[in-house]
C-alpha cells in the first residue's frame, strides 16, 4: 500500500479517537452508560477505526509494533456482527485506556509513513 494510503488510514484513526475522546470527556461510566447517543457515537468511531486498521499496510502496522492491530480489527467485527450484545462496560474501558494508547501511537506512526 502506498505511503499516501497508510497517511489516510492513520488521519482516520486519529480523527476518530479524538472525537472518541471528546464524547466521554467529563462522563463517567455510569453516565456513558445511560447515555445512547453517547455509546452509538463511540460505537460508530470504533468501527472507523477498525475499518482503517483493516487498510493499513503491514509495512505501517509494523512500524508500531506494540499497537494490537488484530484486536482493533476484531473489536470492529464484533460491533458490527454482533450490535445487540455489545458490552458497554467495556466500550466504556477501551473508550478511556485504550484509545488515548491508540492516538499516540497512531500520531507517531503517521509522521513515519
Amino acid at each position: 500500500m502506498p505511503k499516501l494510503a497508510d497517511r489516510l488510514a492513520l488521519v482516520h484513526i486519529i480523527d476518530a479517537c479524538q472525537a472518541i475522546q471528546n464524547y466521554v470527556a467529563g462522563l463517567d461510566e455510569q453516565g456513558f452508560l445511560v447515555d445512547a447517543r453517547t455509546r452509538d457515537a463511540v460505537t460508530m468511531q470504533l468501527l472507523v477505526i477498525g475499518e482503517a486498521a483493516n487498510r493499513l499496510s503491514d509495512r505501517a502496522k509494523a512500524m508500531a509494533p506494540g499497537t494490537p492491530w488484530d484486536q482493533v480489527r476484531a473489536l470492529r467485527n464484533r460491533i458490527a456482527h454482533g450490535y445487540s450484545s455489545v458490552n458497554f462496560s467495556r466500550v466504556w474501558r477501551i473508550a478511556t485506556t485504550d484509545i488515548p494508547s491508540l492516538d499516540t501511537a497512531a500520531r507517531k506512526l503517521i509522521e513515519n509513513c
